[in-house]
């Protein structure tokens, strides 16, 4: 070419990923058991088994692994997280050998099995960004979905009996909506702050996901979005210079403090605010009576998913002790000690610890909009009230596994759609006439 510019250096054609990131979606709205309530269906581990629900998870299972056969060599360079997550799984498929319910803990290893690996397949097959974008498009397909339920079947997607008026959407109850709504809203948000033309999009699945969460009334999942907003803003800040770090600590330091005085000194105020009382709905008293049961089992426990079944003598003993039948201690470092003892407790622990240290390790790197470490600290704050850990066939603890792949795993390059070809630039003129 002559006279003008030349562009050199072309870049290979990028692997097509968008056949992967649709088989996640679809994944993703799969572990959240979406319609159950409408075809009739219950995942309560302690309800009859039934036999259409055993034909919902096999093709969601069979989705999962034909995604990592695809991603396979991108989930065998994260060898180290994977080490981690598979200590505490396989301590509770071990359990079945000393389990109380063996049966019950066979079927329920094996779904906590599937639906781990699932969760380290998302986050060691994709990069941080694409990650919180599956997530973020899998919350507006589950938004839209529940606004759809609760205004054209208001029977099914909204509470008829308690909490009369708040909206359950896809699911059986209000808990659930706003559960899945926070996760929405906080990878929507994430995204939105990453510049990948889909800006508005992200921003209308925010939207649309607080809308459900506030219909639902559901205050713990709203605390933890706030909170994980303040957190986001407070990350970015910080990103701005040294002064406004400075600042943005001290101020989330100053609240936390501001909080914590409250509980201390005005606890009635403080939990009415947050819609508790001051025994937590009676979950104090659930708690001591869980702990005398575990001293029976410190060690190995009672086998994972069978302390809280309903022919379970220790769940028996408890509700004795409580005057009424509870179906967890929501508590889920206490559940998971009844359930695996404090081996099992010990090996999540290490798992969540390495997370908190690459999460402060790696905060200045993050590509996923803060998202990874934002989402740690809301599963830390929510294991404290719900049992979520180590939980099969739960969209929660699915984003946990991903979240602390992403954080232990090793640094990915950025996702080939949304990363510009390198082009090197040679400029050549035209020959000049010899004399």
């Amino acid at each position: 070419m002559q006279g003008g510019l030349q562009f050199q250096g072309q870049a290979a054609a990028p692997r097509n990923d968008r056949p992967d990131v649709v088989m996640a979606v679809l994944a993703v709205v799969a572990f959240t058991a979406p319609g159950m309530l409408l075809m009739g269906l219950s995942d309560d581990p302690n309800a009859p088994p039934n036999p259409m629900l055993r034909l919902y998870w096999p093709p969601v299972y069979a989705l999962v692994l034909l995604l990592c056969v695809r991603r396979w060599r991108e989930l065998a360079r994260s060898w180290a997280p994977a080490i981690l997550i598979t200590l505490p799984v396989a301590w509770a498929c071990a359990s079945k050998s000393w389990s109380i319910m063996p049966d019950d803990t066979g079927r329920r290893a094996f779904a906590l099995l599937l639906t781990t690996v699932f969760g380290f397949c998302l986050g060691a097959a994709f990069t941080g960004r694409r990650m919180v974008q599956i997530i973020a498009a899998a919350g507006l397909l589950l938004a839209a979905g529940s606004v759809v339920v609760s205004v054209a079947i208001p029977r099914d997607g909204i509470e008829q009996l308690v909490n009369v008026g708040d909206w359950r959407g896809l699911w059986d109850t209000k808990n659930a909506l706003a559960g899945f709504m926070m996760i929405g809203a906080l990878a929507a948000a994430c995204a939105a702050t990453l510049a990948d033309g889909h800006r508005r999009l992200w921003l209308a699945s925010f939207v649309l996901c607080v809308f459900d969460l506030l219909m639902s009334r559901g205050k713990t999942s709203l605390v933890c979005l706030l909170l994980g907003l303040a957190l986001l803003a407070v990350f970015s800040l910080a990103r701005r210079g040294p002064v406004r770090a400075v600042l943005a600590v001290w101020a989330s330091g100053a609240l936390s403090l501001a909080a914590g005085f409250a509980a201390f000194l005005v606890p009635n105020m403080f939990f009415h605010v947050i819609g508790k009382d001051p025994t937590l709905t009676g979950r104090t008293q659930i708690w001591a009576a869980v702990l005398g049961q575990v001293a029976q089992r410190p060690l190995t426990g009672f086998g994972f998913a069978a302390f809280w079944n309903k022919e379970s003598v220790p769940a028996m003993v408890v509700a004795k002790q409580t005057g009424w039948v509870a179906p967890e201690a929501h508590n889920g470092w206490l559940d998971l000690l009844a359930q695996v003892g404090w081996v099992g407790l010990a090996l999540t622990s290490v798992g969540c610890l390495f997370g908190l240290v690459f999460a402060l390790g790696r905060w200045s790197g993050r590509d996923d909009g803060w998202f990874s470490p934002l989402y740690l600290v809301i599963f830390l704050g929510m294991s404290l009230a719900e049992s979520v850990l180590l939980s099969g066939n739960n969209l929660v603890w699915v984003v946990f596994v991903a979240v602390l792949t992403q954080l232990l795993g090793p640094a990915k390059p950025a996702p080939p759609l949304l990363r510009a070809p390198r082009r090197e630039v040679s400029v050549s003129t035209a020959p000049v006439p010899s004399a």
